[in-house]
């Protein structure tokens, strides 16, 4: 049985991913915001898989005292996590901040799971064999880094802010592979492929339902995460791209060395908070 920690699980790729693993009685920490929506995931996911052992954590992945509190519950309910999925993502159509003034595609897609991987990366060091899967997008290539500071609204393109957001995290995913190499925890970026999710929930209701005629279905992308999470032969790649389930060589403006270690620099100068616990988290050689 393996322990699993999923963000943004109550619906599109995190839930189809929840429900594989909920089919094969693991146990489920599912990061998600407060609501109907969350508790009728959970509701169907127990129902359907016959699986009691599903903790629902509410959480808010823009605001870093709520991701503290939720790993704190994390972290008293077990002593070891096999795998961590950073799956929640956004991409906001107006500038949007969280209370720190941190853009919101930033603070979630970036700042999140690498908050999360501080704070829990004792427990999958207990694994012996954990494995966190940071999921990304093709859109990376579209990034830059370092990128210039979001300065309010008026210049502002959502779609560039989220491709470098997706492309900061593969950056400092890669930094951290080579960190927690002699720990046996893996680290990987995996593009599920273009799907009907509801990442682009802010966006006409109209262009969502054309769009969802021609993307795959969330299903697909679900056995994307789950396989990337439990197979072998994904075991001798930390570090890697994956693009749906194939591994992949990473654009060349995700390989400098100097801007891995940046992308992780940056994320830790975005996580200074006092309220945060780094007493054994940190993220260190």
């Amino acid at each position: 049985m393996k322990n699993v920690v999923i963000t943004g699980a109550n619906g599109g790729i995190g839930f189809e991913a929840a429900r594989l693993f909920a089919q094969n009685k693991d146990r489920l920490f599912l990061l998600c915001r407060p609501g109907e929506k969350s508790d009728r995931a959970l509701r169907l996911l127990q129902e359907e898989t016959n699986n009691t052992n599903i903790e629902m954590i509410e959480v808010d992945l823009a605001e870093m005292e709520s991701l503290s509190a939720a790993m704190d519950k994390i972290i008293e309910m077990t002593d070891r996590i096999d795998v961590l999925i950073n799956n929640a993502g956004v991409q906001k159509k107006q500038y949007t901040t969280d209370s720190r003034a941190v853009e919101l595609s930033l603070a979630v897609n970036f700042r999140a799971p690498y908050l999360l991987t501080r704070g829990l990366i004792e427990l999958l060091r207990k694994s012996g064999s954990g494995r966190i899967i940071n999921v990304v997008s093709e859109l990376y290539k579209k990034g830059e880094f370092p990128f210039p500071p979001y300065k309010g609204s008026k210049k502002y393109n959502a779609g560039k802010a989220y491709a470098n957001s997706k492309l900061a995290t593969v950056l400092m995913s890669q930094e951290m592979a080579r960190r927690f190499k002699a720990d046996e925890v893996q680290v990987h970026c995996l593009h599920p492929g273009v799907l009907a999710t509801d990442a682009l929930r802010d966006y006409p209701k109209l262009m969502l339902k054309l769009m969802s005629l021609i993307l795959e279905k969330p299903e697909a992308g679900g056995k994307r995460i789950y396989d990337l999470s439990t197979l072998d032969k994904y075991a001798n790649h930390s570090g890697a791209y994956v693009y749906k389930d194939q591994v992949r060589e990473l654009d060349k403006r995700a390989l400098n060395e100097n801007d891995q270690l940046a992308a992780l620099e940056m994320a830790e100068s975005l996580s200074i908070d006092n309220q945060i616990n780094t007493n054994t988290n940190e993220v260190k050689n």
